[in-house]
């Protein structure tokens, strides 16, 4: 989809607002990266029709808006939209609908596709849960447990330590993580966006322990037994995590979080977004301030971020723990 220029500065704001609510909500990443984009070609449609504040939007407005979607040519290739891409469209609407209710309260009803309600709550771990997660990561591996555990480690101090999304953390060089000011410099932040994140404490240690002694063993070529310290061809040497072949880490997180699943006994659902959710609804119960966990996560607006209080108020008290 060709990109849309928004003027209206209260549009851009909104889009903006709509993606990280999506993204604290806990759906998938389809949706975080395409009901956005539907979104913002809604507002692009009521620009040009005169409407710039979502407080104007009435019913004949969607209904004009489904009209112009019937007829309007592809982007990229011939013909016109397909009735699965008008359908996937109107499922963003449905759920923008949602998103302007609950945090503009402003009522918009798309009423042509049904979207339930995600359960925020199964996306929290507890701090008990946190730490068995940790341990499981001492425990034995075929291959050089010492190595894989404090890569483990690592890993739970990048992403629950440090609240980092999947890409921040995947696309993390070496010289990212600055040991003199105890930070972890995030250049591959949503929307361009760069920041610098405290870490402190056992997770600084951990990621110590993982690059100064663990990681230089996943750049080893292991299949030259008389010759230890030889390193792989063509290893990715700025990575932060590697992987088994030498190479950066992108998809193989999923399958470590399974192995400390299975091994730390724990049933919910768990993901690296799991990690971002629970610290941040950590945070919040400890006290810190609101407008601090915004800017440890990274948020554009204030008004994702307060989604947490929603979340931490809807816990139960064995959650906390």
């Amino acid at each position: 989809m060709k990109k849309l220029i928004l003027e209206t500065v209260g549009y851009n704001y909104i889009e903006t607002s709509f993606a990280e609510w999506l993204d604290v909500l806990g759906y998938s990443e389809s949706a975080r990266v395409n009901w956005p984009s539907h979104v913002r070609e809604f507002l692009w449609w009521l620009e040009q029709h005169k409407i710039k504040n979502v407080t104007l939007i009435t019913s004949k407005h969607l209904a004009d808006f489904m009209d112009y979607l019937r007829h309007r040519r592809k982007h990229r290739g011939q013909g016109g939209l397909s009735s699965q891409s008008i359908k996937n469209i109107t499922v963003a609407l449905n759920v923008f609908g949602q998103y302007l209710n609950k945090i503009k309260g402003t009522a918009l009803e798309v009423q042509v596709s049904k979207v339930g309600k995600i359960d925020t709550t199964r996306h929290i771990l507890t701090t008990r849960e946190i730490k068995q997660l940790y341990e499981s990561t001492y425990e034995s591996t075929r291959e050089n447990s010492q190595a894989m555990g404090q890569r483990d480690r690592a890993i739970l101090a990048i992403f629950y330590g440090c609240g980092l999304r999947k890409n921040e953390g995947t696309w993390l060089n070496l010289d990212d993580i600055n040991f003199r000011e105890n930070t972890v410099h995030v250049r591959q932040g949503k929307g361009r966006k760069e920041r610098l994140v405290p870490v402190t404490g056992k997770p600084l240690d951990d990621l110590d322990a993982y690059i100064n002694d663990g990681r230089y063993w996943f750049m080893e070529d292991h299949t030259i037994h008389t010759n230890k310290g030889v390193l792989k061809q063509d290893t990715d040497k700025d990575a932060l995590f590697l992987g088994q072949g030498g190479k950066r880490i992108k998809s193989g997180f999923y399958g470590r979080l399974k192995v400390l699943k299975q091994r730390s006994g724990i049933t919910k659902r768990l993901g690296l977004h799991t990690f971002r959710h629970s610290i941040a609804t950590h945070l919040l119960i400890a006290g810190m301030d609101i407008e601090q966990i915004r800017d440890f996560l990274g948020h554009a607006s204030l008004e994702s971020t307060q989604i947490y209080t929603h979340i931490a108020h809807n816990l139960k008290p064995e959650d906390h723990e």
